[in-house]
């Protein structure tokens, strides 16, 4: 095991994290969530990571403070599990709607939440329901 590349860690270049927790992979798109307890909210920020670093390609820098994982979509669009939702941002960080049901029932705090390659992602859907969903990633 070799380790490539480390990045986000206050090093003086590019974005910093005091507490990331969860990462969402789509294609050549990191989503990295952070709870930033000293400033009370949670934000995602996006890498392209096709090149030999990752580069900065989006931050929202205020989502819900239940968030938890991301992923981006092929139009960009970001999907957030958050809270009692999936909640979808555009790319310029503005809520586009929050998937709270699907054609098979209701969506209760969604974790989890994982791409396959035919654009669509799974979460778990917490108890009372205790099933998996699948969503489209647009």
């Amino acid at each position: 095991l070799n380790l490539l590349y480390a990045f986000g860690g206050g090093d003086g270049e590019g974005v910093t994290f005091e507490e990331p927790y969860a990462l969402g992979i789509v294609g050549d798109k990191l989503a990295v969530t952070e709870g930033v307890p000293s400033r009370r909210i949670t934000r995602v920020v996006v890498f392209d990571v096709s090149g030999d670093q990752p580069q900065q390609v989006l931050e929202i820098p205020k989502v819900g403070w239940q968030a938890g994982r991301a992923l981006v979509g092929a139009s960009g669009n970001v999907y957030i599990t958050e809270g009692p939702a999936v909640t979808i941002y555009n790319p310029e960080g503005k809520v586009v709607r929050k998937i709270d049901h699907t054609p098979t029932g209701k969506v209760y705090n969604p974790r989890g939440l994982c791409a396959d390659d035919q654009g669509n992602a799974y979460f778990v859907n917490a108890l009372p329901f205790a099933n998996i969903m699948k969503i489209e990633l647009k």
